[in-house]
């Protein structure tokens, strides 16, 4: 809604109204044009010569925007991995697992990026998802976005809390007699619970 006097076009021209949403950014293009009418003739005649143009980009304003970001992260949630041994009688046997710390690689995620007016270091907060074969988690967590809202490519670092799904022996279990590792490798499935833990991601938004 306009107030106050009507515009006066004499000088210059304006478009409609731009009406960009918070899901889409609106491209916005002012030029600065020398128009120069030529009266010398028995016809009105006119020139036109751009002399300046500039493009900025538009959205409904939110405290919190969200943005789609995509990097890697690490995760304290550790998965069990599966060996083999030897009993008294002399059966190959399930061996006691060794721990690895869980590296998923990449991971996507929504970073709700609060307008907070804090410069270059503009907090968010992270919705997250890897999308691994091996081991998917949901991630929930906060962080930072470098380098403020204005920058073209902007890295984001972000910590919390994931929810793991890691592989474990489903009908084996420590002590249990096979034939190889091929047996230990065709039990193993996700479990139905994740495991949770904390994680530390880097991230680049787009």
């Amino acid at each position: 809604m306009r107030r106050g006097p009507p515009p006066n076009f004499q000088d210059y021209l304006i478009s409609g109204d731009v009406t960009p949403t918070m899901a889409e950014m609106d491209t916005v293009e002012v030029k600065v044009s020398k128009i120069t009418l030529d009266t010398t003739g028995v016809t009105l005649s006119s020139k036109t010569d751009d002399l300046a143009s500039v493009k900025f980009s538009l959205r409904k304003y939110a405290l919190f925007t969200p943005e789609a970001g995509a990097g890697a992260i690490i995760g304290s949630v550790k998965a069990p991995k599966y060996g083999t041994g030897m009993d008294a009688a002399g059966h190959t046997i399930v061996a006691p697992p060794t721990y690895a710390t869980v590296s998923v690689n990449p991971v996507v995620s929504a970073n709700f990026v609060c307008r907070c007016g804090t410069g270059w270091l503009t907090p968010l907060i992270q919705i997250g998802a890897a999308a691994s074969k091996d081991t998917p988690a949901l991630l929930t967590g906060v962080g930072l976005r470098l380098f403020g809202v204005t920058a073209k490519t902007n890295v984001a670092l972000a910590g919390g809390v994931m929810y793991a799904w890691v592989k474990d022996l489903q009908k084996l279990h420590v002590g249990s007699v096979i034939s190889g590792t091929s047996d230990i490798d065709s039990d193993l499935g996700f479990r139905s619970t994740p495991r949770i833990g904390a994680y530390m991601s880097l991230q680049f938004n787009f």
